[in-house]
């Protein structure tokens, strides 16, 4: 048996919660790995006092997988820039209860002295998960060693089908042409583009943003939406789903004509992987990590990041395009079989594998 502690959020509102349950459910399938969930439960420490319980939880010479992104391991206060307490997580882990270590990246910034030290703990890890190459190629540059990378995607999770015409009726949408943006809001994901493109197309075609903002310093930005769609006079056209539970996605997933991802800024996405199991045709901004994903799958329309006209134009052509979507149908179909957790889970199993027989 292995055992592998894994710190990560855990059954709260958080992209980095439902990525870690999806994992650790498919994890269950592999008997020889014993998966410990070990909960970040304050995020928001200034002390270092919850994230050193964490540590004195582990056992000595495992293995701990964590799941990194920078706001949620606290924050030393009184210094004049930003550091959390992953540094000293990584030193006590590595050299006290030596672990093997084992961190996905799902985001990381430079933009301090202290991030370039966070950056060198993170690479006192055995095994470094990201999800782009972008990603890789960034900390690489920056100084993390090229044979520590393990390049793997983003799991998919599979799709629950129902017929459109009723998940439409369910949401009070029948007969008309429904584009969704999901996930929590934020001012990097560009719904406001949308918003402000929605009078170019035909009066049947509806906004859905399916989903609220997670965070109190995202409201404004969410208040903003609701605004702005009152000022253009579209208050019937842009509905505001807010937080969907869990029960109530297939019926989002299935009512959505065209998924939109007009993102500013971008690592990896949950939602753009759950809008892809239910083979939506999609359309997203032309960052670096959705030309992977058009580049090696094929399977979603690129528009010129913030070029409403374009935009417009591809929404336009696709919505007419029925011999397009199922194009895109069927490589949403080969991009969740490469892509699914079934798939993510067995690598990161082999991952641990790798690491015991390397002790």
């Amino acid at each position: 048996m292995i055992p592998v502690n894994f710190i990560t959020t855990w059954h709260i509102k958080c992209g980095i919660a439902t990525y870690s349950n999806f994992l650790v459910e498919e994890m269950k399938n592999f008997k020889d790995i014993e998966i410990k969930v070990h909960p970040i439960t304050q995020q928001n420490s200034k002390s270092p006092m919850p994230f050193l319980k964490i540590v004195k939880e582990i056992q000595k010479s495992e293995i701990t997988h964590i799941q990194y992104q920078p706001g949620l391991f606290g924050f030393v206060p009184y210094l004049p820039t930003f550091i959390n307490y992953i540094p000293l997580m990584i030193f006590l882990l590595k050299f006290w209860k030596r672990n093997k270590i084992v961190i996905t990246v799902h985001e990381f910034v430079l933009d301090s002295f202290l991030d370039k030290l966070t950056l060198k703990f993170i690479n006192l890890s055995d095994k470094i998960i990201v999800h782009n190459k972008k990603m890789a190629d960034f900390m690489i540059k920056n100084g993390t060693p090229c044979e520590k990378f393990v390049l793997m995607p983003h799991g998919t999770p599979e799709g629950v089908f129902l017929d459109k015409n009723d998940a439409k009726m369910s949401l009070g949408l029948s007969n008309k042409k429904v584009l969704t943006i999901f996930g929590f809001v934020h001012k990097n994901k560009g719904h406001d583009l949308v918003i402000d493109i929605l009078n170019s197309l035909d009066d049947d075609v509806v906004l859905l943003v399916a989903g609220e903002a997670r965070i109190a310093e995202h409201k404004k930005y969410y208040n903003f939406l609701k605004q702005r769609s009152s000022e253009l006079g579209l208050e019937n056209r842009v509905i505001f789903l807010d937080y969907i539970k869990d029960e109530d996605l297939p019926v989002v997933f299935n009512s959505t004509d065209i998924a939109l991802f007009p993102y500013k800024w971008i690592i990896t996405s949950g939602s753009f992987h759950m809008a892809l199991s239910y083979n939506i045709p999609t359309i997203a901004s032309d960052l670096e990590y959705f030309k992977e994903i058009k580049d090696e799958y094929g399977c979603i329309e690129l528009f010129e990041q913030d070029n409403k006209e374009e935009l417009v134009e591809k929404i336009k052509d696709l919505l007419n395009n029925k011999t397009k979507q199922d194009y895109l149908k069927s490589k949403c179909s080969e991009f969740y079989e490469k892509t699914s957790w079934k798939a993510v889970a067995k690598k990161t199993s082999e991952i641990y594998s790798d690491l015991v027989e390397s002790n």
